[in-house]
C-alpha cells in the first residue's frame, strides 16, 4: 500500500526519509495509518505547490514552452497522494482510540504482523494481532544516497538489518552476503553468531531452497521450495518439526478490524520454536522479503 510513495523524485525521497526517521516506541496500528496519511497529505500539498510554481517560472519568467508536461505530471501526483491521504484518514478514523497496554517484544508474540515502510532497502514493522507495536527490522546503514540508487543496483551490495524491540533496544542483527544477498548470517545482542543460511542453487532457479546451519555446522532448519511469490511457506527444524508458517491472502475477521488492507504478511510461531529459533525466522523473512516493498 506504499506503492503511492515509492520512487526516486526529489521531494518524494525527502519524505520516504522523514518517513523512515520516524521513532515508533510505542506507536500502535491506528497511529501507523495517521502517519501515512499525514506523509500523503504533505505529499499533495508539496506537489501542487511545486506545479504551480513551475508553472509560473516557466510562463512568466522562463518563458518556456512545453511547460505542461511537467505541470501536468505534478498535479496528477498531487491528486494521487490526495486520494491517498483520504484512504488512510478513512482507516484510522474507523479504529478506536484505545489499544492494550502491555510490553511485549518480537520474541514473544504468537503472531506477528508485518507492515512495509518506505525504505532503499528494507523496513519492516512488526505488529501483534491487537494492533500494537512490538518491534521492526530495519537497516542499520540508513545513509540519505541510498535512496538514490535503484533496487537493481542496490541488491549486488551486502547489507546489515537488526531487529529492535519497542524500546529501540537491539535484539539481533543480519547480515546479508554472497551474490544477490542470497546467504545470511544471524548474530545475537550480544554479538555472538548463532546460525548462518546457505543457499542450494542447484535447485534456487524458480524457487528458493537452502539450509540454516548453526554455530556448530549442523543443520538447524530447513528451506524447501519456497515459492518465489511468497504467498505462504512453512519452516520446519532438521527432525522436520514445524517451527512457524509465514502467510498473507487470509486472517481472522477480528484482526481485519484493525488492520485494513489484504495480503499483509503473517508469522506464526509454534511452542517448539525458542527464542534463537525466531531470529533464525526474522533473518530468513528479511532476506526473502528483502526489496520486496520498499
Amino acid at each position: 500500500e506504499t506503492a503511492g510513495i515509492e520512487g526516486h523524485t526529489p521531494h518524494v525521497a525527502f519524505f520516504c526519509a522523514f518517513l523512515y526517521r520516524i521513532r515508533w516506541g510505542t506507536m500502535n496500528i491506528k497511529q501507523y495509518y495517521k502517519k501515512f496519511a499525514t506523509v500523503y497529505l504533505n505529499l499533495s500539498i508539496f506537489s501542487l505547490v511545486l506545479s504551480i510554481l513551475s508553472l509560473i517560472l516557466s510562463t512568466q519568467i522562463l518563458h518556456v514552452n512545453h511547460v505542461w508536461e511537467v505541470t501536468i505530471i505534478l498535479m496528477a501526483y498531487s491528486c494521487i497522494s490526495f486520494i491517498f491521504f483520504h484512504v488512510y484518514k478513512k482507516r484510522f478514523s474507523s479504529l478506536p482510540d484505545d489499544f492494550p497496554k502491555s510490553e511485549t517484544s518480537p520474541l514473544t508474540e504468537e503472531n506477528v504482523l508485518l507492515r512495509f515502510m518506505p525504505a532503499p532497502t528494507l523496513r519492516i514493522l512488526l505488529f501483534n494481532p491487537k494492533g500494537k507495536y512490538v518491534g521492526e527490522v530495519k537497516d542499520m546503514n540508513m545513509s540519505w544516497y541510498k535512496w538514490m540508487i535503484p533496487n537493481s543496483l542496490m541488491m549486488f551490495f551486502p547489507q546489515k538489518y537488526e531487529l529492535i524491540d519497542t524500546n529501540g533496544q537491539m535484539l539481533a542483527t543480519f547480515n546479508t552476503y554472497g551474490f544477490l544477498a542470497s546467504h545470511f548470517s544471524v548474530y545475537n545482542k550480544e554479538g555472538r553468531l548463532i546460525a548462518y543460511y546457505k543457499e542450494d542453487w542447484k535447485k534456487s532457479l524458480f524457487r528458493y531452497n537452502g539450509t540454516i546451519h548453526s554455530r556448530d555446522h549442523s543443520i538447524r532448519m530447513k528451506i524447501d521450495s519456497v515459492s518465489g511469490f511468497l504467498y505462504s511457506f512453512f519452516i520446519y527444524s532438521a527432525a522436520d518439526q514445524k517451527l512457524a508458517s509465514y502467510q498473507k491472502g487470509y486472517m481472522p475477521l477480528e484482526w481485519g478490524e484493525r488492520f485494513k488492507e489484504m495480503n499483509i504478511p503473517v508469522i506464526t510461531f509454534m511452542d517448539k520454536a525458542d527464542e534463537d529459533d525466531k531470529l533464525c525466522i526474522y533473518a530468513l523473512c528479511s532476506k526473502l522479503l528483502n526489496y520486496n516493498n520498499n
